[in-house]
């Protein structure tokens, strides 16, 4: 009986087969657009709340200075607008786009085309409560600012947040107020500058730091680490306008009050 000697033929063994990967069906309409009507629905609360608190601090102010011929309307909602702008800006060194533009298209809706319409139907009351500057105004002061602004930006010396911003209060205040804000800002801007550099920086971090817990614990969450610090040399723009803004205002009151009591 003859036996076979020759090696056993090796069968090549089946290449293991590579995991496959899990195919994810795409999100449906409403998954993808979840996040898009959540940011909506943010952005349209936030500017209902900053018109309903310019409404209630211009009728305050009304109330106070007694004024009969000149309304706050439109000054209230800048301040509420800058002071917003200045509490990102500190926090994230970011001005939403979301907050400038709206600020831009309201600041000539109000100054611009309501006047008009509310002449047309004669709500004295309600024009009066206004305070619009008028069209001339919000034009000549937008220009003002944003060339200004602009310049600034090309000079590295403003971002495009901070030029968009203070193009919208030139637009909303006009340019006859809008002049003593610029003064007083660059003043601002320059104490707040000296006292950071002073102190090594430590007035903007500190700053920074309790503005950014508040925003993203109120907002959204985020860690330190992915918000860019402020330098010793610098200072947010938004916060020097707010401050320049608010002072401006405030002795432009005074003297208007000055000038009805006698």
């Amino acid at each position: 009986m003859e036996h076979d000697l020759s090696p056993p033929a090796v069968v090549p063994a089946a290449p293991e087969s590579e995991p496959e990967l899990e195919v994810l069906a795409p999100p449906t309409g409403s998954e993808s657009s979840a996040s898009d009507r959540a940011s909506t629905t943010q952005v349209a609360t936030a500017w209902i709340l900053a018109l309903s608190v310019a409404a209630i601090s211009a009728a305050g102010l009304q109330y106070a200075s007694k004024q009969t011929d000149y309304g706050f309307f439109l000054l209230a909602l800048c301040i509420v607008i800058v002071f917003g702008a200045t509490w990102s800006d500190v926090a994230t060194r970011r001005i939403p786009n979301v907050l400038t533009y709206p600020a831009i298209i309201l600041g000539f809706a109000f100054n611009g085309v309501l006047p008009f319409l509310v002449e047309r139907w004669h709500l004295d009351t309600a024009e009066v409560f206004l305070g619009a500057s008028g069209t001339l105004e919000c034009v000549q002061g937008f220009g003002l600012c944003a060339a200004i602004g602009i310049v600034s930006f090309m000079a590295r010396g403003l971002g495009g947040g901070d030029v968009k911003l203070l193009a919208a209060v030139g637009a909303m205040i006009g340019f006859a107020s809008v002049v003593a804000v610029l003064f007083n800002t660059l003043l601002v801007a320059a104490v707040i500058g000296i006292l950071n550099w002073l102190v090594g920086g430590t007035l903007m971090r500190r700053l920074q730091g309790l503005a950014h817990s508040i925003y993203f614990s109120i907002i959204m969450r985020a860690d330190m680490r992915e918000v860019y610090r402020f330098r010793p040399t610098e200072s947010p723009f938004a916060l020097s306008l707010l401050i320049g803004l608010i002072s401006a205002q405030f002795v432009a009151l005074h003297q208007r009050i000055w000038e009805v009591s006698w």
